[in-house]
């Protein structure tokens, strides 16, 4: 069994702290809870999740090599002691939502005090680090604060920012109390002039949906997202809506908020509410009202409103049946796992561990980035002059003036003799090049390749670049150490490895695309229907890319891939960026589905237990009669020669001990549905419990471990043996085969999920009198061999 709750542990010591001082707090395990296999009593602290705490620094120590790994959240553990003094924070602040360049404005700030002790003529100042915005009343009285009251400071403070400012700016404030100091601070935003054209994308997700968020009215979820460009106009906002069966479309809306402290502070733009139309895997889009203009570095919460309630029903496997929703990604790299969710029911924001799928669209103004670069000679030794042709991109909207590059080495075995190189008016869109600059290799340097440092200036913004310096002998060459699909029912699963087989470092970014259709091998600069950015890879690694198209429409699909595919990078061998084809052909009645997500038993689980209740039976059956019928529904899928899946019948379990125990680690199969868990509204149903602390790759696909899955039989259903639902007799009683509703459940219990196949014992449904599903079609089989090769 699995219980939850708080352990207190007292200090032999107690230890004072004074305010500002950090410490660390850990819970160190005597005794191995666990063994390698993830089975054992485990007593371990929970983890919450990353987003919205004002305090991210939780490590894990490992005894076995006694490294600390940071863990990206927070160990669920409380500091309880005597506290004295007041703690000052900032209850709220007052200002427009956009500040005007040029233009002062007023900010008032309400403060509040948290603390064990009254507050006593308090006085804040107001600060700002940044020199574009003036602070001009930076004095503000607050006069006494009460414990847990609040006080508005006066008069208020007064700001304001050059004709040049845009973006977000942090302000500061001081508040004094006797001798007590403390610091808040919250952002306010300045619009800039921008640009209109929709050039670049920013996200937060891996890119690939997992788990559905339906929201009630008032809700929202999203993600906080840092802008990764010079300027940044932000203007749409899309979003997955997930959507099955016919559920009524939700109203939804984009909002935009500043960032504090971990979460959404004040609102900057918002759009129109919308009657979603475009459901997953078509985006949904949301225009702001009022765009906004960013900079590199500004750090926004993005979410998407619901002004009516979402539905999502599901069967007693879990299946979606009617639904609606938004949509999550599943957490794996490159996703930020910076999604929140706001319950307006609990008044609360819930961090989610995972990113919405949420995107920003918009438009870089000028953005500059290294393009490429010749240099003479070409393969340069030891001891050479190089001459070098830089060539650099301006990939905004908005002309670019008067750039100049200057060029630097970080390595005593390089010399920049010549560093700057003019460019002049680079216009949107376009590339130039400037020649002009040399560099000087030590006769003693030893390495195939020098990274220099290319600093980028139109004397407005700066932008940083690498150069890579190639020697004679060093090289790049990017290809795929593998390329796979598989077929999982209708879901195509594609799996590939980008190597760098090169001996030196490639630090120039590229882009790998998929074509998931596609007859003839891809050519440069063709686009794939999946594309990702890679911002590098070292000499002799590897990055691994698992994607699935999901639900494939009956047919052959023939996919290819392919690496460095605009030629950003110069490789010794050109030719090996693609690998392919690949052909998955999906058809109609050998299609199978797998659970969501995938599970499986591992090796070290074989043969998988199961086991009865003693005293347990269904009515309208004796006790060998059901449990021969459940045992049998376990030989059939043994008997899958194809399949290594094998099945042993362990003692029973104590009498009155049936039902869903999720996580005592036995597979129970229990009669007449003792606590009244399924209703009327199913034969039987399993819970297939896993854990995510394990997995396995399998014909492309990753499983975790599944560790319990009970079985339930309802006690309203008036079930007979298979040569009952056989015979001519049966229309009259109208009795359900308990052998095949076993093999059915069974079959969960392995993973599967329901097939698309009506005559497959996995298909969705059975009437009554219905003897044929013991016997299992092409779909199960395939099924089962895929996940138990």
């Amino acid at each position: 069994t699995q219980d939850i709750t708080w352990a207190t542990f007292t200090l032999t010591s107690p230890v004072t702290f004074s305010q500002g001082q950090a410490f660390w707090v850990a819970l160190r395990s005597q005794d191995q809870e666990m063994d390698d296999q993830g089975s054992g009593d485990a007593f371990v602290p929970l983890f919450s999740a990353p987003v919205l705490m004002p305090y991210l620094g939780s490590v894990l120590k490992d005894a076995t090599d006694g490294q600390y790994y940071l863990t990206q959240g927070n160990w669920m553990l409380r500091v309880q002691g005597c506290a004295e003094g007041p703690w000052l924070e900032i209850a709220s602040h007052t200002n427009p939502a956009a500040l005007q360049p040029g233009q002062g404005s007023p900010v008032t700030v309400e403060l509040r005090n948290r603390g064990f002790a009254d507050a006593a003529g308090v006085a804040g100042t107001l600060s700002s680090t940044d020199a574009s915005i003036a602070v001009t009343q930076d004095a503000s009285n607050f006069g006494d604060i009460a414990q847990n009251t609040s006080s508005t400071g006066s008069p208020a403070f007064q700001v304001q920012p050059d004709a040049a400012a845009y973006g977000l700016y942090t302000l500061s404030v001081s508040s004094v109390s006797g001798t007590g100091t403390w610091t808040d601070g919250f952002q306010v935003y300045v619009p800039g002039s921008g640009c209109s054209a929709d050039n670049h994308t920013i996200s937060a997700d891996s890119g690939t949906a997992a788990y559905v968020v339906p929201l009630s009215a008032g809700d929202f979820a999203g993600n906080y997202f840092a802008v990764d460009s010079t300027s940044f106009t932000l203007t749409s906002v899309e979003a997955a809506v997930y959507k099955v069966g016919n559920p009524p479309s939700p109203r939804l809306r984009a909002r935009v908020y500043s960032y504090r402290n971990g979460a959404p502070d004040q609102l900057l733009s918002e759009s129109n509410w919308v009657t979603v139309s475009s459901f997953y895997p078509n985006p949904q889009m949301f225009t702001l009202q009022t765009p906004l203009t960013l900079r590199q570095g500004d750090v926004v919460f993005v979410v998407i409103e619901s002004q009516n309630a979402m539905t999502c029903q599901q069967d007693n496997q879990g299946n979606l049946t009617n639904c609606v929703s938004l949509l999550t990604d599943d957490g794996q790299n490159p996703s930020l796992l910076s999604g929140l969710m706001w319950s307006n029911a609990d008044q609360k924001y819930y961090g989610l561990a995972l990113s919405m799928i949420v995107k920003l669209h918009g438009c870089q103004a000028t953005e500059i980035v290294y393009d490429s670069h010749a240099q003479n000679p070409a393969q340069p030794s030891a001891g050479d002059t190089v001459s070098l042709t830089i060539t650099l991109k301006n990939e905004g909207a908005i002309d670019a003036t008067n750039v100049t590059a200057t060029l630097s080495s970080p390595d005593p075995d390089v010399t920049v003799t010549q560093a700057t190189g003019n460019y002049g008016t680079i216009g949107a869109g376009q590339t130039k090049s400037a020649s002009g600059f040399q560099v000087q290799i030590a006769s003693g340097a030893d390495q195939y390749q020098y990274t220099l440092d290319l600093a980028i200036t139109d004397g407005v913004n700066n932008w940083n670049a690498k150069v890579p310096l190639r020697l004679a002998g060093g090289y790049v060459d990017l290809t795929f150490s593998e390329f796979t699909t598989s077929l999982a029912g209708n879901d195509i699963h594609y799996h590939f490895v980008v190597t760098n087989q090169g001996n030196v470092d490639c630090i120039t970014p590229f882009r790998v695309d998929l074509y998931s259709d596609t007859e003839t091998r891809p050519g440069p600069n063709q686009d794939g229907d999946w594309n990702q950015m890679v911002d590098g890879l070292a000499a002799g690694a590897s990055q691994q890319f698992d994607l699935a198209m999901q639900n494939a429409p009956a047919g052959t699909y023939t996919a290819w891939v392919q690496c460095d595919t605009t030629q950003q990078v110069a490789e010794s061998d050109e030719n090996n960026n693609v690998s392919g084809p690949s052909e998955q052909t999906v058809g109609t009645t050998d299609v199978f589905e797998l659970l969501d997500p995938a599970r499986r038993w591992f090796s070290q689980d074989m043969p998988v237990g199961y086991r009865f209740v003693a005293g347990n039976s269904q009515p309208g059956l004796t006790q060998s009669e059901a449990r021969t019928a459940v045992s049998l529904g376990f030989q059939h899928w043994e008997d899958v020669s194809s399949a290594s899946i094998t099945f042993q019948q362990l003692s029973d379990a104590p009498s009155g001990s049936g039902g869903y125990n999720y996580y005592d680690g036995y597979n129970t199969m229990t009669f007449n549905d003792p606590d009244g868990d399924l209703g009327t509204g199913a034969l039987a149903a399993t819970v297939p419990v896993y854990t995510q602390s394990q997995s396995t790759v399998v014909n492309g696909v990753t499983f975790y471990r599944m560790t319990d899955a009970d079985i339930v039989f309802n006690d309203n259903v008036a079930f007979g043996t298979n040569a009952e639902a056989a015979s001519g007799s049966c229309w009259s009683s109208q009795l359900f085969d308990i052998e095949g509703v076993a093999t059915h459940e069974i079959g969960h219990l392995l993973g599967l999920d329901h097939a698309p196949v009506q005559d497959a014992t996995m298909y969705y449904a059975i009437g009554p009198c219905d003897s044929t599903r013991v016997t299992l079609e092409q779909s199960d089989v395939n099924g089962v061999t895929f996940i138990y090769p």
